[in-house]
């Protein structure tokens, strides 16, 4: 069951559908980290904040740096 409040939080499927779209402009390492990263967060989480979500990975001057879920 897909579950989402006013204040942007996502349940655990809407974010892996939201990460799928996301890491199709990603690098493998950076996706395979980031894929990690939010294995880890939904072991102690049931919901995340669109925003930290796509925040996990930020533009610099060098490409897409990871920046982690939290």
């Amino acid at each position: 069951m897909t579950h989402s409040t006013d204040e942007g939080l996502i349940d655990e499927q809407q974010a892996w559908r939201s990460f799928d779209q996301l890491s199709e402009s990603l690098s493998p390492e950076l996706t395979a980290a980031m894929r990690e990263e939010l294995r880890t967060y939904f072991g102690t989480h049931s919901l995340i904040n669109r925003t930290t979500l796509l925040l996990m990975a930020i533009d610099r001057k060098d490409g897409l740096e990871y920046v982690g879920a939290l």
